[in-house]
């Protein structure tokens, strides 16, 4: 019911040009379930087909294309971002090769094909100025710390307080306790990059706070991974914003790699368990010794590494599975029965998940892009990094570019780079730097507050 509610106060909002800000802060709270603060179950309604939060999105977009088809069709943010058309057209051969080659389930494959159109969102957003996009971002930081908070407090009550976006499900370590929650604020990276700039910059009410909270999260999901991506991105914020000498910072990189293998002797230490998993995982490895192996027996690199083999290998064995995958499948299509995978989440039967692996989304791409498939997903994305670096030194942009690089880092220990949510994160990036072209396209430095008028 609340998501029936926002999505016509977000769809009336989008005709108000002095409210259209608050219209896509609206859409950004429906994606996430309120920031994981509200049970997914008020935000979906499965009998008319809205199983995910952020499908409303999509059913936002087409409600504008009925009601105002030059939001899209006379849109020149479509000449700015060609890498989307490029990536459309991709995208729907392989929804037609995997209907009408493959087989698939039509409504299956419809299925999963949605969740790589949420790039549809940026013609919506570049009708906002860029006032309104900053201030956008500033409701996303709040609204994330809050979040933040609410995931510091799990630990001591000893219960999920977040949904999982998807799900209200929450996950916790092995050992069956509460000690590590996986459903950390989905939005808690680019908000953290906010804070690597001054108070001033994006006019934050306390800033030391904010940053304090999101960082007590950070280090409370005890994610040696994401502390490691922290600091990568960090690095390049420093060589980006010009603030270190290129010698200065392998310096510091060096300190950083001392002070690792300083912390990985340790016993008991996450990280020494992490570089442990590195060495222990084979690097080439036979089906037979595939079919052999306990994913219970497995580390975390190691089970991700097996993973990704295996379906690396079945999908190399046809020439045309491997540039186009085995089509775009999920748990429940009668074309997942006939695969045979020995490595993967557990399922509900006690046998193994085949294609929804959750852990490193390079094994879900293998099987439903194919090599080709993969190529296009990776230029759509690096188009955007390079149109971002045109504007490096301008804070948001910098921080849509270090959002990009995350998103890469983190694929091999997670999915958040296919999330849909995530993909209307990059687009509002994207709508800022399309702004900032349209204000002065020859001269990337600004100060704030910035105004500019709506684009259509």
């Amino acid at each position: 019911m609340i998501g029936v509610i926002l999505f016509l106060l977000a769809l009336y909002l989008f005709f108000n040009a002095a409210k259209r800000y608050l219209c896509v802060c609206i859409l950004f709270t429906i994606a996430t379930a309120g920031f994981q603060l509200l049970p997914v179950y008020l935000f979906v309604m499965p009998p008319v087909g809205i199983t995910k939060p952020y499908d409303w999105l999509l059913l936002f977009c087409a409600a504008l294309l009925l009601l105002s088809p030059g939001v899209f069709i006379q849109n020149r943010a479509w000449s700015s971002y060609r890498n989307i058309l490029l990536f459309a057209v991709a995208l729907l051969f392989l929804l037609a090769y995997s209907i009408f080659y493959r087989r698939v389930e039509p409504l299956i494959s419809m299925r999963v094909w949605r969740n790589y159109i949420f790039f549809l969102v940026l013609f919506p957003f570049v009708q906002l100025s860029l006032q309104d996009l900053l201030k956008i971002f500033r409701w996303v930081i709040y609204a994330t710390t809050v979040a933040s908070l609410v995931y510091c407090v799990q630990p001591f009550v000893g219960q999920g307080l977040l949904n999982m976006v998807g799900s209200d499900l929450v996950y916790t370590n092995d050992e069956g306790y509460p000690t590590r929650y996986y459903n950390l604020p989905v939005f808690i990276f680019p908000v953290f990059f906010f804070f690597f700039f001054s108070k001033a910059t994006f006019g934050l009410w306390g800033k030391h706070l904010l940053l304090g909270i999101n960082m007590l999260a950070i280090l409370l999901s005890q994610h040696r991974n994401l502390l490691l991506s922290i600091l990568c991105c960090y690095a390049l914020h420093l060589f980006l914003s010009k603030k270190v000498k290129p010698a200065r910072l392998l310096l510091y990189a060096g300190i950083v790699v001392l002070a690792f293998n300083i912390v990985k002797t340790l016993p008991q230490s996450r990280f020494s368990e992490g570089f442990k998993d590195l060495s222990g995982a084979a690097m080439s490895v036979s089906p037979i010794t595939l079919n052999a192996l306990e994913a219970n027996e497995l580390s975390t690199t190691e089970f991700r590494w097996y993973l990704f083999v295996e379906r690396l290998q079945y999908v190399l064995a046809n020439p045309v599975t491997t540039w186009l995958g085995i089509g775009l499948l999920t748990e429940d299509s009668r074309q997942t029965r006939l695969l045979r995978f020995n490595i993967g989440l557990p399922d509900d039967n006690n046998g193994v998940k085949q294609v929804d692996t959750g852990d490193i989304i390079w094994s879900v791409m293998i099987l439903q892009f194919g090599i080709a498939g993969i190529v296009f997903f990776i230029l759509y994305y690096l188009a955007f990094l390079i149109k971002f670096l045109a504007f490096k030194t301008e804070p948001v942009v910098q921080i849509g570019i270090l959002f990009i690089v995350v998103l890469f880092i983190t694929s091999f220990y997670g999915t958040a780079i296919l999330q849909p949510y995530t993909t209307c994160m990059l687009m509002l990036f994207a709508a800022y730097a399309y702004g900032l072209r349209q204000v002065a396209p020859a001269a990337p430095s600004f100060t704030y507050p910035l105004t500019a008028p709506s684009y259509i």
